[in-house]
């Protein structure tokens, strides 16, 4: 799977690049910032600030922080291996809050829309990697006797860590922009990656017994943007 997600990177690369190098007619904007905000297939939500460096008009380098939320809550729970007590994870919120995403920018010209030549659209894809932080988080297991409609303080307390978790994840996002003058933009975009939100846990046990996680085999992201270059 993971090559599959290469080998599409690589290529949609090579045809946006061609597209990219024919025309350059003035000097471009070095350097674009930009927000994105979008939803994904695991009830998710993300946030991501942009800063990009453009050597030219039709290519760029640059990097995102993306912080991801949940749609709700996603508890965990269960009975301890004597009966005696019920755990509760600590955190509703076990999954990678942030991810650093350095990425490349290959895009169309502006096809133009009339005789504005300012205006128009585009098509830029933006093929990169995904670096989760924390990568092995550690969480907090809270044991309270296992009664009905317990009150009270957690009568022990125990602390777990995730192992294993894949360093890099790969990711390419295309996206179609609005480009309403030469220095600012509007976009939506569709992100695929094999970024796995839940990677530092796999592994995790809590009383012999590991977490039911989603297992999505591949995240599938849309977003809406905005950015300005200058």
């Amino acid at each position: 799977m993971m090559m599959n997600v290469q080998k599409l990177i690589l290529g949609l690369c090579c045809l946006m690049g061609l597209t990219g190098l024919k025309a350059q007619t003035s000097r471009p904007p070095k350097f674009e910032v930009a927000l994105h905000a979008g939803v994904n297939n695991s009830y998710g939500w993300e946030l991501e600030p942009e800063f990009f460096y453009n050597p030219c008009r039709y290519w760029g380098i640059g990097a995102g922080l993306a912080y991801t939320g949940m749609l709700g809550t996603d508890n965990h729970q269960g009975v301890s291996a004597d009966g005696r007590f019920r755990w509760l994870l600590d955190e509703d919120r076990p999954w990678y809050p942030f991810s650093f995403r350095p990425k490349m920018r290959l895009s169309t010209p502006v096809f133009s829309l009339g005789s504005d030549r300012e205006s128009g659209f585009s098509i830029s894809l933006y093929p990169g990697i995904v670096v989760p932080f924390p990568m092995n988080p550690s969480y907090t297991v809270n044991y309270i006797p296992n009664v009905d409609q317990f009150v009270g303080s957690p009568v022990k307390v125990s602390t777990v860590k995730g192992s294993g978790a894949r360093p890099v994840y790969y990711s390419a996002r295309v996206q179609l922009n609005y480009h309403v003058d030469r220095n600012f933009h509007i976009s939506l975009g569709y992100t695929l990656s094999d970024y796995d939100l839940y990677g530092g846990m796999r592994r995790l046990q809590i009383e012999g017994k590991e977490l039911n996680l989603q297992n999505k085999k591949l995240m599938h992201l849309f977003t809406l943007g905005a950015a300005y270059e200058f």
